[in-house]
């Protein structure tokens, strides 16, 4: 089985991604060694193995083996590299670029976790640039739904990516329900296996959320974890966010008025110093909003 002694790496991102530890996957299945060689390349694993291996993470031996082919086409593989070197640079340009020489034909034939994987870099493409929020919306509902079960009690990295999506697009009571769902769910993770990535922007998503529905308490909870998680990933970008949104809810529940704006003001100062002047801008529209006069 020479496909399967070469699933090892496959078989540990699907794992990583679904948030198992190596211990929760090869419970009743194999000993956590096995398990370790497995995803080494050193052991190849019987096909009873592999099979509850798969089944564990809600996937067949089908999707492991077409996952694994994918990593031996060399053009999609060069495309993807390219593609998260775009977007690691914020490069929009580069990433509609290397978006451009996917195929329908290669779309088609990822697997569906890959498949989203393109959908999230198509949907920044289309909200952020595009504006087209309807287009984005039905892309966004159609690709989270690939594999995403309702009562799910996990979550992908990809589907917590398009629920933060669908969230932007409209705070509906079932979009806001998913993305609570999806946060504890990343909240819960052992740091070994958490994504901060997806965590900040869950917690993005649900603290303008609370912003927008003026629900200042639980806007104080979430822009509260946003500021400890925005530091423990090192991700400033988010950090003037999280740190206005504390300052405008304790101002508005009249907690500490003068720590409120204190806050607000360092929030605008931190958007200067990141010359991120949209969000300096955003953030100054909030305070004309409600009326509140920053020294």
């Amino acid at each position: 089985m020479d496909i399967n002694f070469k699933m090892g790496q496959t078989i540990k991102q699907i794992r990583i991604s679904k948030g198992y530890s190596q211990q929760e996957l090869c419970r009743d299945i194999c000993h956590v060694n096995t398990l370790v060689k497995i995803e080494s390349n050193t052991l190849s694993p019987s096909f009873e193995i592999l099979r509850a291996l798969a089944a564990r993470m809600g996937l067949t031996v089908d999707d492991l083996i077409k996952r694994t082919e994918l990593e031996r086409d060399p053009f999609y593989v060069q495309i993807r590299t390219r593609l998260k070197k775009s977007v690691a640079k914020y490069d929009v340009g580069g990433m509609e670029q290397e978006l451009s020489l996917l195929s329908d034909e290669m779309y088609e034939k990822l697997p569906p976790m890959e498949q989203q994987f393109i959908d999230v870099l198509k949907l920044a493409l289309l909200l952020d640039t595009y504006k087209d929020f309807e287009a984005g919306y039905k892309l966004a509902k159609e690709s989270l739904y690939k594999t995403y079960k309702d009562g799910a009690t996990f979550f992908t990295d990809e589907e917590c990516m398009l629920i933060n999506n669908l969230l932007k697009i409209e705070q509906s009571e079932e979009h806001i329900a998913l993305a609570k769902e999806a946060f504890e769910w990343v909240r819960k993770q052992d740091d070994s296996v958490q994504n901060g990535h997806c965590y900040i922007l869950l917690l993005n998503g649900l603290t303008m959320t609370a912003f927008l529905q003026e629900n200042w308490l639980e806007l104080t909870e979430y822009a509260a974890i946003g500021e400890q998680v925005a530091t423990k990933y090192d991700k400033a970008r988010f950090m003037p966010i999280f740190i206005f949104m504390l300052g405008i809810s304790d101002y508005m529940l009249a907690v500490n008025k003068e720590r409120g704006l204190g806050e607000m003001k360092r929030a605008l100062d931190y958007s200067l110093v990141m010359k991120n002047m949209f969000l300096y801008q955003a953030l100054i529209s909030y305070t004309k909003k409600y009326n509140i006069e920053l020294k």
